[in-house]
């Protein structure tokens, strides 16, 4: 266990250390802010600039207070509201007659962090013991995607292959965690690793023959254009980013489940007499937690969809329209192919745990 936290600790220090972003982007300098007061406003033809006085909150300008603009246009789902009293995140730029302030963002962060921490401490009310375990857990995964798979992918690694390989040590690293070594930990491995497989192959087919770009969200076309204009930039593959995406969505609930096939399978081991026996009890085992799991995959990715479904049934647009745009396939198809890989891992895991757990 010592050995995998090294292993991990040495993945994310050189991911920070070796960011060839640091190289491509000069860093301005971001910092939390508090409006004091509006000074004045420029009209434009699409909005106008705020002239602001805010209060800089932390960092080496900590209580000083500067002059900020923000820009607010006509459409105002895309503006930052910078009345008085509220905190906003702004931009501090070095120009030629002094700092230059911008605001950039809504200051979201307390919020965020207090609903993780409300999170954490209803999840160790309810775990007990197990609390440290899946913690640990999600915090190996999560530390994988931020500082292996985006590094891996960034760096012009093939998206789908990257993510089959980290998907497999996030799968061995969570399953030792939750069932320790042995022969119940290979089974729920492999199990659990034959859907993610299945995901693989499912989205690749699937994205080939769909025709889909992968450029259906803001973040993949800000994606597609750094790739163009930006040297060195490696990451080309948009649809392949939509097949990783929908793999590591379907992770998480192909673990659980080949978890709970394993110790069901090995537990009966002892007391049948085929491993066919054993191979039936998995997948009695499997058909009472599967529809549950498929019902929350499943609203997940199509609780993403629900304004543009909404926007497409106002706009009384037809079926064969809506039914071909990138944004909706990519949802559906996720949801079934995740789906699909959670299915295959029940009897996988079942046949290996039979394979394994029979010892007569």
């Amino acid at each position: 266990m010592k050995k995998t936290f090294i292993v991990i600790l040495m993945v994310c220090l050189i991911s920070i250390l070796d960011s060839p972003l640091q190289a491509m982007f000069p860093k301005p300098e971001y910092a939390p802010a508090l409006v004091i007061r509006e000074i004045g406003r420029t009209e434009l033809s699409e909005g106008h600039i705020q002239e602001l006085q805010v209060k800089i909150l932390r960092g080496k300008l900590k209580g000083k207070e500067y002059p900020a603009q923000n820009r607010v246009w006509a459409e105002q789902g895309y503006n930052v509201m910078a009345d008085t009293g509220r905190k906003v995140i702004v931009q501090i730029k070095n120009g030629e007659s002094g700092l230059l302030i911008y605001v950039s963002g809504k200051y979201r962060a307390p919020y965020t962090f207090a609903a993780v921490i409300l999170f954490i401490l209803v999840f160790a009310y309810v775990s007990g013991k197990e609390f440290f375990r899946g913690i640990l857990s999600v915090s190996i995964n999560v530390l994988l995607i931020l500082f292996a798979l985006l590094p891996m992918i960034r760096a012009g690694y093939p998206p789908v292959a990257t993510t089959l390989f980290l998907c497999a040590i996030g799968i061995a690293i969570s399953v030792r965690l939750i069932l320790g070594g042995g022969e119940k930990f290979i089974s729920a491995s492999l199990g659990a690793f034959a859907g993610v497989v299945a995901a693989a192959i499912m989205t690749s087919f699937f994205s080939e023959y769909m025709d889909i770009a992968g450029l259906f969200s803001e973040g993949s076309r800000l994606l597609y254009t750094a790739s163009h204009r930006l040297a060195g930039w490696g990451v080309t593959d948009l649809p392949g980013l939509d097949s990783a995406g929908i793999m590591v969505a379907a992770l998480g609930s192909v673990v659980d489940v080949s978890v709970s096939i394993a110790s069901a399978c090995f537990s009966v081991a002892e007391e049948v007499d085929s491993r066919m026996s054993i191979w039936q009890s998995g997948l009695a085992v499997g058909r009472d937690i599967i529809a549950t799991m498929l019902n929350s995959l499943v609203l997940v990715f199509f609780s993403a969809a629900l304004p543009l479904m909404l926007v497409f049934q106002a706009a009384d647009i037809p079926f064969i329209v809506a039914g071909n745009y990138d944004m909706l396939v990519i949802l559906i198809t996720g949801a079934v192919i995740a789906s699909s890989g959670l299915v295959i891992s029940v009897p996988a895991t079942a046949a290996v745990s039979a394979w394994r757990g029979y010892r007569r």
